[in-house]
């Protein structure tokens, strides 16, 4: 496999003229076509694309229907990035945030909250207050510790939160306003994840499997009218996501014993749509598009993917030990899972978008280590984590 894969973006109708701008230097193409601005369909080619737009736009996966319609009255949104002593990335992130907001225009009344998890010097605050955001400081290490007090600080009557290594579409914010506006029921709307970049095998690896992307046909998750729900089925990831405000009230915060870090860096994102949707629904809204910047060696992939492991089986084995009433349909979506894992073990799946043989079965480990009493722990690695900060001196100002 040859890389790096261009990544290329089409404003086109769908009798667009013209030839392909492709590099033959290029292993591969991510083609991303939109209409009117809005993205509504992608396609990754490895080796060379069809050398004609009209090539190129008949082979692309698109949405089965229109993006949501525009909406009569402002939306406000609040924007929410928690992030840790990576400056660099938080400026980029922020700033294609910025743009969005600019691009939504009367649609949506938007601003920006920062939460510091704790970082080490003054350059996040610095770059999250000249790119306009109120920052906040979280002292206790933790990425749910951080949501929460992004809900805390929080004014919109939407919360969306990202990752500081995405950067958003121009039509991010319109659409997840868009989304919320048109669907009254929806308590959440999660949205398309793509890469930013495609210059290692690592990445171009990530991206085959389907990555973080659920694909192009919108999707309501909610209990009695989706199968799999809540537990058994993938609703969206955490680096895309956005909640009404007021939910909060009724479900409770994020559980901090979940995205800690090492040992247990996920399930946080998990937790809180699975509570979302016991009170309403989650909508997958494919348009509303960020590009995350995928790891770039494998060793961080292997490791993600022990992770997704990891993190579900957690999140598994907190509702079976504290929602008696769900145990059937936990460990239905175990045994699901499971079964998944030895598939891509026992058959190469490649040409279907399966996991390679090793990475199944480092989820498969993962799950195997999250099942053993891993949310205990990490309740109680937390307790202390905020134990110590409480107990420590007050660092001057």
């Amino acid at each position: 496999m040859t890389v790096p894969y261009a990544i290329l973006s089409v404003d086109a109708d769908f009798n667009a003229g013209g030839n392909v701008p492709f590099d033959s230097a290029f292993g591969g193409l991510l083609a991303i076509v939109r209409r009117n601005g809005v993205p509504v369909g992608s396609m990754l080619f490895h080796g060379h694309p069809p050398t004609t737009l009209n090539g190129l736009l008949n082979q692309v996966d698109y949405r089965p229907d229109d993006p949501p319609a525009a909406v009569a009255t402002p939306v406000r949104i609040t924007v929410a990035v928690c992030t840790k002593d990576r400056p660099e990335l938080l400026a980029r992130c922020l700033a294609s945030v910025r743009t969005a907001l600019s691009e939504a225009g009367p649609e949506v009344v938007g601003d920006l909250v920062v939460v510091d998890n704790a970082s080490s010097d003054q350059r996040t605050r610095s770059v999250a207050i000249d790119a306009g955001a109120i920052c906040v400081r979280a002292d206790v290490p933790g990425l749910d510790i951080a949501r929460n007090a992004a809900v805390a600080a929080a004014t919109g009557e939407v919360v969306a939160f990202i990752d500081d290594d995405v950067v958003v579409d121009g039509s991010w914010a319109r659409t997840l306003a868009r989304a919320f506006a048109s669907r009254p029921d929806a308590m959440a709307v999660t949205g398309q994840v793509r890469a930013l970049r495609l210059d290692t095998l690592a990445q171009v690896e990530f991206e085959r499997t389907g990555g973080f992307s659920l694909g192009w046909s919108p999707i309501t998750f909610a209990l009695g009218a989706s199968p799999g729900v809540p537990f058994g089925r993938s609703v969206g990831v955490g680096c895309n996501m956005a909640f009404r405000r007021d939910l909060f009230r009724h479900i409770g915060p994020f559980d901090d014993a979940l995205d800690t870090g090492r040992p247990m860096p996920g399930g946080g994102d998990l937790d809180i749509l699975v509570r979302t949707m016991l009170v309403g629904a989650v909508v997958y809204e494919p348009s509303a598009l960020v590009f995350h910047d995928h790891r770039t060696d494998f060793k961080a992939l292997r490791y993600q993917y022990y992770t997704w492991g990891k993190g579900y089986a957690v999140l598994l084995a907190k509702w079976y030990q504290t929602a008696p009433e769900w145990r059937a349909e936990v460990r239905a979506a175990a045994r699901l899972r499971v079964r998944g894992y030895l598939r891509d073990l026992v058959r190469n799946r490649r040409s279907l978008g399966g996991h390679r043989r090793v990475d199944a079965a480092l989820m498969m480990l993962g799950f195997a280590t999250g099942a053993t009493g891993s949310y205990g722990r990490s309740q109680r690695r937390m307790a202390k984590r905020k134990a110590a900060v409480l107990a420590a001196p007050p660092k001057e100002s």
